[in-house]
Parts: structure tokens; C-alpha cells; sequence
């Protein structure tokens, strides 16, 4: 003979949903915060192992990006940049 299965006994309580989302909410604000301050912001960028005429250039490709978010700055952004030198 089966016994009936209680479903509301496996689904989590208003509580726990209540804690859950909370704290969602709590990541996706942190992360918004932290993308539009200037805590996580470029602050400089260090050129090793190239020329100084090479260092220059890049410096000058990159200048857009300082000041920026590092929480929007991707690496296909740098790419696009530095695509355009000709060394």
C-alpha cells in the first residue's frame, strides 16, 4: 500500500524564501554599488618588458580605460584597444 506524500513538506518555508531573496538582493545591490564607484576604478597600468616608445603607446591605447570600472572593463575591451598599435 503507498503512502501519500505530503508535498508542502519539501517545498521551503516563507522564511527561508524570505532570507533567500534577501540576501540575493543584497548581492545584486552590493555588485551595483561597487560598479559605479570608484573603488574598484583603473587607477594605473604598468607596462613591463617592452620599449619605452612601445610603453608610451600603450599607455596613450589604454587612456579611455582609466578611471573606468574594473567591474566593466573586459579583457576584449583591452584587446580592441591595443589591436590598434602597430607593434
Amino acid at each position: 500500500m503507498l503512502v501519500p506524500v505530503q508535498i508542502t513538506r519539501f517545498l521551503p518555508s516563507g522564511r527561508s524564501l524570505l532570507v533567500g531573496f534577501g540576501l540575493l538582493g543584497l548581492a545584486v545591490g552590493g555588485y551595483l554599488v561597487a560598479r559605479e564607484t570608484s573603488m574598484f576604478s583603473v587607477r594605473q597600468m604598468e607596462v613591463t618588458g617592452a620599449r619605452p616608445s612601445v610603453v608610451r603607446r600603450v599607455d596613450e591605447a589604454l587612456a579611455p580605460l582609466a578611471g573606468k570600472s574594473l567591474l566593466t572593463v573586459d579583457a576584449a575591451a583591452i584587446d580592441r584597444h591595443l589591436q590598434r598599435l602597430p607593434t
